[in-house]
């Protein structure tokens, strides 16, 4: 019976120790997953915002900039009017991948802060023309909540070598570029 008793002991304490290893890596493994969908959600923000470019849809681009965006850009308006101007003809096609970095920390295992800039390559328009989109978008910022949502959009036109123009905030060519939001610097 003693022997039994331990037999028994035993396999639950291996038991419970399986599990707690088994969760350790149901956690890895989710937070992997809450990752990789940081950058689909980034990536549907801003295909979103294109939809709002093409459409002139000035409040539903506001609706995805965050607020601290909103406060700090005396120029909003101006800006998002500049990009209607700067685009030639609604977006019809890009480079299907859209590319882009990210900059996340972590703390047990929930994000603190989650920025990721998208860039929308060969946005190609109705008429012809090329752009590059470039957005900065905060999807957690747990220590400036305000700042989340779209921080800046920059619209750069390509040439005909297709090299896009640069942009500087200080002296922009709204013929050129278009720079809407919070300045990265």
């Amino acid at each position: 019976m003693k022997k039994i008793a331990i037999a028994l002991l035993t396999a639950m304490m291996i038991l419970l120790t399986s599990c707690s290893k088994i969760s350790n890596y149901k956690e890895k493994f989710v937070t992997y997953f809450d990752k990789a969908d940081a950058e689909g959600t980034a990536n549907d923000i801003a295909l979103q915002a294109i939809s709002y470019l093409n459409d002139e849809d000035t409040e539903g681009l506001k609706s995805l900039l965050s607020e601290y965006t909103l406060k700090h850009d005396s120029n909003i308006d101006d800006d998002i009017q500049a990009a209607y101007e700067l685009l030639d003809g609604e977006i019809i096609s890009h480079d299907e991948h859209i590319s882009g970095t990210k900059s996340e920390s972590w703390e047990e295992g929930q994000p603190q802060v989650q920025y990721l800039v998208r860039f929308v390559e060969n946005a190609r328009t109705a008429t012809g023309s090329n752009y590059e989109i470039t957005f900065g978008i905060y999807l957690t910022n747990a220590n400036e909540p305000d700042k989340e949502g779209i921080q800046n959009i920059i619209i750069c036109k390509a040439y005909e070598n297709r090299e896009y123009t640069t942009y500087d905030n200080e002296d922009l060519n709204h013929n050129t570029a278009v720079y809407i939001g919070e300045n990265w610097g």
